[in-house]
C-alpha cells in the first residue's frame, strides 16, 4: 500500500520538484510520511541531497548493528530552484505556503529592485 502511494504522490511532482537522485525522493517519503509538504504553485523546488541517507541509516541498524532508525515525520526544508538560480544564492521557501502572485511589472519579490518580467519571471 506504501508503495502504490509513494508512486501515485510521486506523478503529481513531476516537473515541479527536482533532485539528482530518485532515491532522494523515496527518502523524502519515507522523512515526511508522503510529498504533501513539498506541492507547491508554480515553483520549482530542488530536495536535498541528504534524504536518501535514511536508507543508509536503515541499513547500518539490520546489518551493522547501528542504531534503531526512528523516523518521526517534520515539515520539510525547501529551496526555490528558479529564484536561487536567478540570484545566485539559496532562497528557502516555507512548505505549505502558495507561491506568490506577481505581475509582470512588479517589483520582483526577491528584492533585487528589478521588475518581476526582468528578474525571477524570464
Amino acid at each position: 500500500m506504501e508503495l502504490r502511494k509513494y508512486l501515485e504522490q510521486r506523478l503529481t511532482l513531476h516537473g515541479k520538484v527536482f533532485s539528482a537522485y530518485d532515491l532522494d525522493y523515496a527518502g523524502c517519503f519515507v522523512r515526511h510520511g508522503g510529498f504533501s509538504g513539498i506541492q507547491r504553485d508554480r515553483s520549482l523546488v530542488q530536495l536535498g541531497n541528504d534524504y536518501s541517507d535514511v536508507f543508509d541509516e536503515i541499513y547500518r541498524h539490520l546489518y551493522a548493528d547501528g542504531p534503531l532508525v526512528e523516523i518521526t515525520p517534520k515539515e520539510p526544508v525547501l529551496m526555490d530552484l528558479k529564484r536561487s538560480l536567478a540570484l545566485g544564492k539559496t532562497v528557502f521557501v516555507e512548505p505549505g505556503k502558495r507561491a506568490m502572485k506577481v505581475g509582470r511589472n512588479q517589483q520582483c519579490p526577491c528584492g533585487s529592485g528589478k521588475k518581476y518580467k526582468r528578474c525571477c519571471g524570464r
